[in-house]
């Protein structure tokens, strides 16, 4: 049996615990055996939690920029990596790894982390040079943009690092008809709109490198063009640190009186998605 520690920073409902939530609910338990360790509480902690997993949870959120914060986060890696007998570790984006490079090596232990991207930044490039024996990225974009940022340094990494590209969706079981058909009726009847509407939606984080104010422009675009049949554009999500972009967003919405409607989160992604038409 081989034996994964995932290491993640966060805890919420993104794409990185969304996958994260996967390894669990897919792992062939036979083969593999999981474990977590997460920098903070939240939605991710308490789902794997709930349902038994070995999951672990640091006393404090850590920074790096704190030298105590990066021991003690590099001593309970060793700790896990001891007692379970961890044969991998998976680090959750370039934070996560920064923290576990160092680690994994003293312990002679395999690391690789995965590059959800954006890769735009001083981490993703720090994490390229640290110790890691695989790179995995959510799309060919991501990886095209995580090995630009790594030019500058590029001589300081190693050439044989495997870079691997994996697919992500949701959640593994799809829904029903009559699911997707009763959720589609309540989604009309919550933004008002005609039974006959055309639905067009995205679902992330409200944040301006995700692109919603390219999905808002879109709805106006529809809207001018007068096509003959009602239309109406759906976002599932809330905002992100910056709440002004959010709120830039409605303003615009409520002032052009675009057929766009927030949501706010949903726990229950692929059923939003399968009830839109687009």
């Amino acid at each position: 049996m081989t034996k994964v520690l995932y290491i993640c920073p966060t805890s919420g409902i993104g794409g990185a615990e969304t996958f994260l939530k996967q390894t669990y609910t897919c792992a062939n338990k036979e083969q593999f055996e999981n474990h977590y360790l997460l920098f903070r509480s939240g939605p991710l902690y308490d789902f794997l939690n709930s349902v038994g997993a070995h999951v672990h949870l640091l006393k404090r959120p850590p920074r790096i920029s704190i030298r105590a914060d990066r021991k003690m986060v590099g001593d309970k890696i060793k700790e896990i990596i001891n007692s379970q007998n961890i044969d991998l570790v998976h680090s959750t984006m370039a934070y996560g790894a920064i923290f576990a490079a160092w680690s994994c090596k003293q312990m002679k232990t395999p690391h690789i982390w995965f590059q959800h991207g954006p890769a735009s930044g001083w981490m993703d490039r720090v994490a390229a040079i640290l110790p890691h024996q695989g790179l995995i990225v959510n799309s060919h974009y991501t990886g095209k943009a995580q090995r630009r940022l790594e030019n500058p340094v590029r001589f300081l990494i190693p050439r044989k690092i495997p870079i691997e590209k994996i697919l992500l969706g949701t959640d593994i079981k799809k829904p029903s008809d009559e699911e997707i058909k009763k959720s589609r009726t309540s989604i009309l009847g919550e933004i008002g709109a005609d039974p006959n509407s055309q639905l067009v939606a995205m679902l992330c984080r409200i944040q301006e490198w995700k692109g919603v104010h390219i999905f808002v422009e879109a709805a106006k675009i529809v809207k001018e063009k007068n096509i003959g049949k009602p239309f109406h554009f759906i976002v599932w999500g809330e905002a992100f640190k910056n709440t002004s972009y959010y709120e830039e967003l409605k303003n615009k919405v409520e002032k052009e009186k675009l057929p766009v409607s927030f949501l706010g989160s949903t726990d229950q992604a692929h059923l939003a998605l399968s009830s839109v038409d687009v």
